[in-house]
């Protein structure tokens, strides 16, 4: 008996799958098509569908249903626009006159190019999933509660390390990542959240503690921010070996929670920084 893998699931099942892989994004690649650079197009679709002709074949019927199904916004209409000639190695004269309909070809130039939403024509990306494009009158509307990270900050008297973590602070994935997006206004690097998960986030931080001792909490922690010499570069904690290393260029970019552990963290060890993270955890019951 064969085992067991991703062809051999159901239908119903597979659909569902690739449901969360239906978005795509342009790479930093780029594609030489004759005399024409374009960037290259990384789509979970095209993937799948090279894998097996069977998991083709889903892919197809699963883009069909989505161009038929959003009928009224892709404008989806003559299959015949969207269909070329598939030649395989056999010599079957019946299966060389067989044409292939590449409707994930179709769904992903219509989402390459027009809003998700309302299907008018918009190179724009929705700022909380850049793997849509979304005009902004609909980024408004589908996203309605968006706040600024200044906002966040003093409103639900927070600090930079309840944002974003991993951190000096909290190391592990005890606090999750929380959603975000970052995005030019007006030359300025400008920091957008959810409400509702800052509002959760406010809740797991503070608890049932009243305004003055969230205050004291914020108040501790920018201390231990200023005290770590590292910085929010678009959304990532980066740790700077000294003031001059923003202009020099030299950032130390941790991410993961082993290079935490393993490395940045060990940076406090036997500090002034680590007896202030010490105490804070401490103080909090933190893990």
């Amino acid at each position: 008996m064969a085992e067991p893998n991703l062809a051999t699931l159901p239908i119903e099942l597979l659909h569902h799958i690739l449901s969360y892989s239906i978005g795509c994004r342009e790479t930093e690649e780029r594609a030489t098509i004759g005399t024409v650079s374009k960037p290259h197009i990384s789509c979970p679709l095209y993937n799948i569908a090279a894998t097996c002709r069977h998991l083709r074949d889903v892919v197809e019927s699963f883009t069909k249903h989505l161009l038929l199904s959003h009928r009224s916004v892709t404008k989806f209409k003559a299959l015949a626009n969207y269909s070329r000639k598939y030649i395989p190695v056999s010599t079957d004269a019946a299966i060389k006159s067989k044409t292939l309909r590449t409707y994930r070809c179709a769904w992903v130039k219509w989402v390459m190019r027009n809003c998700a939403f309302c299907g008018k024509a918009s190179t724009r990306r929705a700022l909380m999933d850049d793997t849509f494009h979304c005009c902004q009158s609909c980024d408004r509307k589908e996203w309605p509660d968006k706040i600024t990270m200044t906002v966040a900050l003093q409103t639900f008297n927070l600090t930079k390390l309840d944002l974003f973590t991993p951190n000096p602070l909290f190391p592990t994935t005890w606090i999750p990542p929380i959603r975000y997006a970052v995005y030019d206004c007006v030359g300025v690097e400008t920091t957008v959240f959810m409400k509702e998960d800052v509002e959760v986030r406010a809740k797991l931080i503070h608890g049932e503690d009243g305004l003055e001792d969230q205050k004291k909490r914020k108040k501790r922690r920018m201390k231990i921010e200023r005290a770590t010499k590292m910085r929010i570069l678009r959304g990532r904690w980066v740790f700077l070996a000294c003031n001059k290393d923003v202009e020099r260029g030299w950032w130390r970019n941790y991410t993961t929670e082993e290079e935490w552990e393993e490395r940045c963290h060990a940076e406090f060890r036997n500090s002034q920084v680590s007896k202030l993270i010490t105490a804070e955890r401490e103080r909090d019951g933190l893990r």
